[in-house]
């Protein structure tokens, strides 16, 4: 007996699944509210569509109440098995620094294997469905998916609606309202991977300079602490004892509303005001590849060497030329020339450049997010990825309270995800259960 199964979204995790259900025989229809599959694939990467990661480390980068959940599941459907689909499906793909990409550079070449593969199975796929809502136990089968304007009996329902990121690609929280419309607890979404806004005065004077740098999210031990309010007191943040939250290094962009860039996306889904509150602050090391005292004796040397000239001539060699009189104004010294740095000075100098203190507002909203915090609880998800609350409804990708930092690991999630709810779908009836699961 032939299963049938609805998918419902035309994501990378949807597509994804509805293949994979395809593949263990099943009849499958991918339901997708826009007029065009894969919206947001198609910008993921700047458009090169940065498929997955060979970083031996893939199971246990991942956040959330999905966590542990995602690092069994890629187990079983790694990046390995990832690459082996897609180059059976004849994409080449290309390797730099662990990132892998399509040979092609192009987001669109993984978008064509896949509804290739969809047509080639004989997968059904209708757009611009708007899901009205899934009703169980119907008369003739467990569930009919319903849109305004046709009914879709299943068997099997597989959610891969994605999450609230990105709205312009089409994105939605209608997944999460289908969810907890069947009972489930959704982890509320906050936006991740995006940029963090800050207040600070120089920071118009910044913007657009992009440095390398390592990056730690702090938090104060004292979180009612009045030093630390955003806004108020910000000078005295540099002397807090502080929680180390999360670190990265990488390239870090100023811009005029706070600070951007791939080192502050990596911390940015640790902002969460509900778990710590709202105080939280940013230590940035400018030379994250010398050590203190290498840059205070090389200061020192060279500004008996310089004595005439201005600091800001002494500082090139070190920061970017914009930083630097931010840098010199917060010493409170406003040396001139060379011969003007006492050791003190420079000292002071030294430290703010190593851990130069910015205290974080928020961060951007979800039309500047990659991907979400938050989504599903994985807690009522089985190893399956089926509902623990309803047999026969499945879950995949985004939606999941599972996140990873960039680099394709986020598309690795709704690969094994949708690889893995997809055979579960097609293979389990109610009341059974897939064995070595």
């Amino acid at each position: 007996m032939t299963k049938t199964i609805i998918v419902i979204g035309a994501g990378a995790a949807g597509l994804m699944a509805a293949i994979s259900a395809a593949r263990s025989g099943a009849n499958v229809t991918i339901l997708e509210a826009q007029e065009k599959p894969g919206r947001k694939l198609l910008v993921t990467g700047n458009g090169r569509c940065n498929l997955t990661n060979q970083s031996q480390a893939l199971a246990g980068v991942y956040h959330g109440t999905g966590a542990v959940l995602a690092s069994r599941l890629l187990r079983e459907f790694d990046a390995d098995a990832t690459l082996a689909f897609f180059h059976d499906l004849g994409l080449l793909t290309q390797e730099k620094n662990g990132c892998i990409y399509p040979y092609t550079a192009q987001a669109g070449s993984v978008l064509e294997v896949l509804l290739s593969e969809c047509r080639r199975l004989k997968v059904k796929l209708k757009f611009s469905q708007e899901i009205i809502k899934i009703e169980l136990h119907t008369k003739h089968t467990p569930y009919s998916v319903v849109t305004p304007t046709w009914s879709y009996p299943a068997d099997a329902v597989i959610l891969a609606c994605g999450s609230k990121a990105a709205p312009s690609t089409g994105a939605s929280d209608k997944g999460y309202l289908l969810a907890q419309r069947l009972g489930h607890t959704v982890i509320a979404p906050r936006p991740a991977l995006v940029p963090l806004t800050c207040h600070a005065p120089f920071l118009n004077r910044l913007a657009g300079v992009r440095c390398r740098a390592s990056v730690a999210l702090l938090h104060p031990d004292s979180p009612n602490s009045p030093d630390v309010r955003m806004g108020h007191h910000t000078k005295h943040a540099s002397s807090l004892h502080c929680q180390k939250i999360a670190e990265d290094t990488g390239e870090l962009q100023w811009t005029t509303y706070g600070v951007s860039g791939i080192v502050i996306f990596q911390l940015s889904r640790f902002f969460d005001p509900e778990k710590y509150g709202d105080d939280y602050i940013l230590s940035i090391d400018l030379l994250p590849d010398y050590k203190s005292d290498q840059i205070e004796t090389l200061l020192i040397k060279r500004a008996a060497e310089l004595a005439k000239e201005p600091v800001s001539v002494l500082l090139r060699g070190f920061i970017n030329e914009k930083l630097i009189p931010v840098i010199l104004g917060k010493t409170g010294q406003f040396p001139k020339t060379c011969n003007d740095l006492d050791v003190k000075t420079i000292a002071a100098i030294c430290h703010l450049m190593k851990d130069f203190r910015l205290p974080v507002s928020g961060t951007r909203a979800f039309d500047q997010a990659q991907i979400c915090a938050g989504g599903i609880d994985c807690h009522e998800i089985s190893d399956t990825l089926e509902s623990r609350l309803h047999s026969g409804l499945y879950f995949a990708g985004e939606m999941l309270d599972v996140d990873g930092p960039c680099g394709g690991y986020n598309l690795q999630w709704a690969w094994t995800s949708g690889y893995l709810a997809g055979k579960s779908a097609a293979q389990t009836w109610p009341g059974t259960e897939i064995r070595n699961r």
